[in-house]
């Protein structure tokens, strides 16, 4: 059921994705070696510390300095380097001499496969050839990539008959979705200006595969300019394409070119109704309202989401006694529209804010009796509860949030619990309050609500200390895998023969030692998806994963690990499993920028946590990046205030860049929510207006606060952050157990 989109966010809009833009070239065109002796062990330390500049100094260092055997590693760190920057030519200078000086009886095959890939991004795609068929032949273990790279070249150097050879073998493979997709659409696009109906059959391949809506668009998109290419008289299959972009995918950047081709054609084709669609997901507001007005003043049958529509634009306008019209029209049109229900849960929204109370109730109940299969039906319900508590009438809503926890499992019941101890105890039925919500923390403690209940028992831990989070260690390997021989979940030998036999296992091991990063983390996801329900073996993956610097894939390992302990165990693991579930990377950085901006380093990595799982080269559907998601916009406007001039967005992907930027966020939210840890998440997410706002409503509650977050995403994004602030204060501050701080 469609959803009213949210504001746009100011640092950050969705959780991260594995979907991420590609860094641009950072390095200077004639790096230079550090002054220091030559250090490959500082270079990789300084590597994995994801401080790439100074890295590839000390690696230039060693190149310049070092013995014979110690340049040749250090060329082949540069590469990867320079590679993962997009620095082709740098890469490439780098793979030409190692070539050169390797001697005779040396294994050259990595560095053939990283000058063919840094040969074939600098366009040489017919030299990029024989170095990917004397990796292949001389048998390198990235075989089906190093397939990859050839099929893509010989498509790009119009070898058509070749590469769809090539690239049939490669479908044949156990790729990972991300990896099939990307390579589908590369191939489409290599064959445009090589082999138009090659092109066509692989756009088709993508859009058969490929779970995304964005693929899927694209690939109709290209496909109607391909028959055009091949019959250029033929605009009429154009059109049906781009009809089936704007009726299927409204919310993709390629509808609106879709409309955007023809507007008067595609208006008269499919009608005004499906046009504002696709402007009001683009944000072209003045467009989608003259679009849905006009069905409003037409006989069309989609008035009723078109009213709906206008409601949300008039929302965005902040009219809000214009957007309760418009939503109040909805099941008045149409009762049986989608939308109906959402019509109604807005309206009362809003009315509910306005202050007007009775009239929101009445929206609430209409939607409950009408729609009670609607997923806003119990967020409908505990309002009716709200109502009721904000009127005085504490024994009513008491009543009410016990009916919902009754009827309800798992976070409808939380909530509705910690409400109704609320209401009890401002109705003075203070045993019977302090009875509900023990019986909240009992069932919930490490959850959001089962925390708030605590603090609401007076069992909250003092105040978040700001400043660095302190010196950590190396996790005792050996007493967890003990611990988890003890309960009878751990196997490690059969998780290691499990684990070395996996093919993903040889694939992503072989394209970490090339460099490529993001595909290893493809390859290692399968294996971290095949893994959740064995223990041991998640254990075997956090331990390599943190060995190689995947942090990310190391605490996802380790969460899911201890996901699959039962409930009477999970609490007693040893606290270093729970510190691989939430670690501290990048501790010095870390550090510098929590002190430097005055805010928590358990707050920040509470927030990185959730906003990336610790992957510095994280990206979002809305275009956030690094571990702290900052949006290129917001990272320029932050630059300024640092006098950090000229700005890259690909900057972003440093940690040490991404977490100051994301402290000094963070810590400019707490400064306008004086110090206000939940407001400034929220502010984080949604952007301060949005929470400005829900703050305004909440007098002062910090429950009310976050009960009047009315967009999902960024409620669930604050207790989440507030979940994790609550881990990362037991394991690194020394508490008993994860406890909020007081208030």
């Amino acid at each position: 059921m469609p959803r009213r989109a949210s504001a746009a966010p100011s640092a950050q809009s969705a959780t991260a994705t594995s979907a991420t833009p590609s860094p641009s070239a950072t390095f200077p065109p004639t790096p230079t070696p550090t002054e220091s002796p030559p250090d490959l062990e500082l270079a990789s330390q300084l590597t994995r510390g994801g401080q790439i500049d100074k890295a590839a100094g000390a690696l230039l260092a060693v190149v310049a300095r070092g013995r014979p055997a110690e340049r040749l590693t250090a060329r082949l760190a540069l590469a990867k380097l320079y590679l993962s920057e997009g620095s082709s030519s740098l890469a490439a200078h780098q793979l030409d001499a190692y070539l050169l000086e390797a001697p005779a009886n040396a294994d050259v095959r990595d560095a053939q496969f990283m000058l063919a890939r840094a040969l074939s991004a600098s366009g040489d795609d017919l030299a990029a050839l024989p170095l990917y068929a004397a990796y292949l032949q001389a048998g390198g273990p990235a075989q089906t990539y190093a397939r990859i790279g050839q099929a893509e070249s010989l498509a790009s150097a119009g070898q058509t008959a070749q590469a769809a050879s090539e690239a049939s073998g490669v479908l044949a493979q156990d790729l990972p979705p991300s990896i099939r997709s990307a390579f589908e659409l590369q191939m489409a696009q290599a064959f445009e200006n090589t082999s138009p109906p090659d092109a066509l059959d692989w756009y088709g391949r993508l859009r058969s595969d490929s779970s995304l809506d964005s693929d899927q668009a694209l690939a109709l998109w290209r496909s109607g300019l391909m028959e055009i290419a091949l019959h250029p008289l033929a605009d009429y299959a154009f059109v049906p394409n781009s009809q089936m972009i704007i009726e299927q995918y409204p919310d993709t950047a390629v509808a609106l070119q879709a409309v955007e081709q023809n507007p008067t054609v595609m208006m008269r084709m499919i009608g005004a109704y499906q046009i504002g669609l696709v402007y009001y997901y683009a944000g072209e507001n003045g467009k989608a309202r003259a679009a849905f007005e006009q069905v409003i003043a037409s006989s069309e049958p989609s008035q009723a989401a078109a009213s709906f529509y206008l409601g949300a634009l008039d929302e965005r306008d902040g009219a809000d006694a214009d957007a309760i019209t418009h939503y109040s029209r909805v099941p008045q049109l149409d009762a049986t529209s989608s939308l109906a229900d959402d019509a109604l849960w807005w309206q009362g929204r809003l009315l509910e804010q306005a202050g007007r109370s009775d009239e929101a109730a009445s929206a609430y109940s209409n939607l409950v009796d009408s729609y009670p299969s609607s997923s806003f039906a119990d967020d409908a319900r505990f309002h009716l509860g709200l109502l009721a508590y904000d009127s005085g009438n504490y024994v009513d809503a008491a009543s009410a949030f016990e009916s919902i926890a009754k009827a309800s499992r798992d976070e409808v019941r939380q909530r509705a619990l910690l409400w109704q101890g609320k209401a009890l105890s401002a109705a003075h039925k203070n045993d019977a309050a302090r009875s509900v919500l023990e019986t909240l923390r009992q069932e919930a403690p490490d959850e959001y609500y089962g925390l708030r209940a605590a603090v609401l028992l007076g069992d909250a831990s003092g105040t978040v200390r700001a400043g660095s989070l302190g010196s950590t260690q190396e996790p005792d390997w050996t007493a967890i895998e003990s611990w988890l021989n003890g309960q009878s979940a751990g196997q490690p030998l059969l998780a290691q023969q499990a684990l070395f036999a996996s093919p993903h296992w040889g694939a992503g091991s072989a394209l970490l030692s090339l460099g490529m990063t993001r595909q290893a983390g493809a390859e290692f996801g399968v294996l971290l998806d095949q893994a959740s329900r064995n223990p041991a073996l998640l254990l075997e993956l956090s331990h390599y994963f943190q060995g190689v610097g995947m942090i990310d894939l190391s605490s996802r390992a380790a969460a899911r690990l201890l996901a699959q302990l039962p409930e009477s165990q999970v609490e007693r693991a040893p606290p270093d499993l729970w510190r691989l579930a939430y670690p501290a990377p990048f501790a010095d950085a870390a550090d510098a920028a929590a002190l430097a901006e005055d805010v928590p380093a358990v707050l920040l990595f509470a927030l990185v946590r959730q906003e990336s799982f610790f992957d510095p080269l994280a990206g979002s559907t809305a275009g956030a990046l690094g571990l702290t998601q900052v949006v290129p916009a917001t990272g320029s406007a932050i630059a300024q205030d640092f006098k950090l001039a000229p700005f890259d967005a690909a900057q972003l992907f440093e940690p040490d860049t991404s977490l100051l930027f994301g402290a000094h966020y963070l810590h400019q939210q707490l400064d306008t929510f004086s110090g206000d840890i939940y407001a400034a998440l929220a502010a984080y997410n949604a952007g301060p207006g949005s929470a400005l706002r829900w703050q305004k409503a909440s007098g002062g509650d910090v429950d009310r606060f976050v009960a009047e977050i009315d967009f999902s995403q960024t409620e669930s994004y604050v207790q989440l952050v507030i979940e994790n602030l609550a881990r990362y204060r037991q394991l690194y501050q020394g508490l008993a157990e994860p406890a909020l701080p007081k208030g």
